[in-house]
């Protein structure tokens, strides 16, 4: 009985050739329908690591973890004595929260880790890609060749800045130094990416005269002009500052914003438009932006009231369920229109690194309902991270622009980076800076910037 399968199966076989020579192919019947795919490949470690960078030369000394399913395309490239195979997710998650550097393909990469440089390149940077080196070539179905497919053209970068203060001592030093002072040594850093988006703790007016003391604040529209410079495509106006010199100022803080080409998030004419998401096109793909104010001082929109969209919680107000209900609406909404959703509340204690339990069950709130990356300012210090259900959640960048010269903590702050491709949010890098002279931040590296990284992994401990 075998033997005549055995003759049957080489009958079959004889007779497709002949059926291919007839046709004039010269092809099996039977066509292999893989594809030749590139294969890129990326560095990763402890969030919180010192590390920004490894070359093909370090993996000599030190060995790479790598995912069973991983390891031939990595020993490829980097040769056997360079890695050390692991059979589950767990035993490699466990070795890169103990600092060790692992290889991973590159649509598997979460926020929650960080990505390094490989011989100084970065994948998600556009410009890096063409001579990026940890990659490789296989034959793959079709559908798996897709799926892990990588397109420079789908990479969006967004830079977040902190808090943005332009009056009192910051005013006094734009005066004698100019107007492009606090930008000098950031600009270039802070405009390099598709979108830049800042929280302005002060209207933009010339209606009043900016005060050299005091909590109030209200700064020139000179000052429109360097923040174009700095790349800046969308604040936030939902905060307590806004306000300060009235509602008049509130609205003409909104006009000049607009007519300098400025996009506004959380504040309008109406209830409606503070709430409505702002949309900004990058890279073919809508990038959905909403901003609320947690904290007192702030001008409220109500019914057809202009302000800001209003949400109840602690310290500042007790909790309040239907300013939670009308945010959900809000990203639901929001959620409709496809792309990204990104909410960057106004909210938390002052000076302190920890966020409150109000904080932290809003952004569980907001992950729940569909936004895919919280950026929260206020506390003017730097609070904790935190991933939750995939997603990354940065609960105070600190300053960015401020006089608060009164304490180290106050001077700093980060920017983050968060990188998306398409809309699935890869990477979030954080870029320490420190503020001197009252006005002027730069981004910083060495022992100050390990001190202001160590302050965000201390208070994201238990997160």
């Amino acid at each position: 009985m075998k033997k005549i399968k055995i003759i049957v199966a080489l009958l079959l076989i004889i007779l497709a050739v002949g059926i291919s020579t007839q046709l004039g192919t010269g092809e099996s019947a039977v066509k292999d329908d893989r594809i030749k795919a590139v294969i890129y490949y990326v560095p990763v470690t402890n969030y919180f690591s010192d590390r920004a960078n490894i070359n093909a030369d370090d993996f000599k000394t030190e060995k790479a973890v790598v995912l069973g399913e991983d390891a031939s395309g990595v020993i490829g490239l980097l040769g056997a004595e360079a890695v050390e195979t692991l059979d589950s997710v767990a035993a490699l998650e466990e070795e890169i929260d103990s600092g060790r550097v692992a290889i991973v393909r590159w649509d598997q990469v979460t926020p929650d880790l960080k990505t390094l440089t490989y011989n100084g390149r970065l994948l998600w940077k556009k410009n890096d890609v063409a001579e990026y080196e940890l990659k490789t070539e296989a034959l793959l179905p079709e559908p798996e060749a897709q799926k892990i497919s990588f397109d420079t053209s789908k990479i969006t970068k967004i830079n977040f800045l902190g808090d943005i203060m332009l009056s009192r001592h910051v005013n006094t030093q734009m005066k004698r130094l100019g107007y492009d002072y606090p930008w000098e040594k950031v600009k270039e850093i802070t405009a390099d990416a598709d979108i830049t988006f800042a929280n302005l703790e002060v209207p933009i007016s010339d209606r009043y005269t900016a005060p050299s003391e005091g909590m109030s604040f209200v700064a020139p529209t000179k000052n429109l002009e360097y923040l174009k410079l700095a790349g800046i495509d969308i604040v936030s106006v939902a905060n307590n500052h806004t306000a300060n010199f009235g509602k008049q100022a509130f609205l003409d803080n909104l006009n000049n914003l607009k007519g300098a080409g400025i996009n506004i998030c959380g504040g309008g004419l109406t209830e409606t438009e503070a709430r409505a998401a702002t949309v900004i096109k990058a890279n073919g793909l809508d990038f959905n932006f909403l901003c609320q104010s947690a904290v007192v001082g702030s001008l409220y929109a109500d019914g057809e009231g202009a302000g800001v969209p209003y949400l109840g919680l602690e310290p500042w107000y007790r909790r309040n369920q239907n300013s939670l209900d009308d945010l959900v609406a809000d990203i639901e909404r929001a959620r409709i229109m496809e792309g990204v959703v990104i909410d960057s509340p106004h909210w938390g204690v002052e000076y302190k690194h920890y966020p409150n339990a109000d904080q932290q069950a809003a952004a569980k709130i907001m992950i729940d309902a569909g936004v895919d990356l919280v950026i929260g300012t206020h506390p003017h210090v730097v609070q904790s991270l935190e991933y939750y259900n995939g997603k990354y959640i940065n609960y105070s960048l600190g300053n960015f622009i401020f006089d608060q010269e009164w304490s180290t903590a106050t001077k700093q702050g980060v920017m983050a980076s968060a990188y998306f491709y398409q809309d699935r949010n890869v990477s979030v890098a954080l870029s320490p800076l420190q503020i001197e002279n009252y006005a002027q931040p730069s981004f910083v590296s060495g022992a100050t910037a390990k001190s202001i990284l160590s302050d965000i992994e201390e208070s994201s401990q238990g997160f």
